[in-house]
């Protein structure tokens, strides 16, 4: 057995990956408007009344998301057969010889 088999490679990663702050970022967004609605000098009643408007708005726009993935999925479908369909004649350089 040579020394060569004895060799071992480590990986390390350190800090955050881009998931994880993405993720810390909208936590602390979430969390920084909940004190602030819950710490406003408004009464009771409004900042309830305020906390539904803005639910009610998010759900309207998440109703439209469906409709969003699907327009963007059919675009991206669309571009993809267009660049298969023309991807035989873009690979074929200059110098490209028909067969006989």
């Amino acid at each position: 057995m040579t020394g060569q088999d004895d060799k071992r490679v480590v990986v390390r990663r350190d800090g955050f990956g881009g998931g994880q702050m993405v993720l810390a970022f909208v936590g602390g967004a979430v969390a920084g408007a909940i004190a602030g609605l819950l710490l406003a000098p408004r009464s009771g009643v409004e900042t309830r009344a305020k906390m539904r408007d803005l639910a009610d708005r998010a759900k309207d726009k998440a109703a439209h998301l469906p409709e969003a993935f699907h327009e963007a999925a059919s675009a991206a479908k669309s571009a993809f057969v267009e660049g298969m369909e023309e991807a035989p004649h873009a690979s074929r350089g200059p110098n490209h010889r028909q067969r006989s």
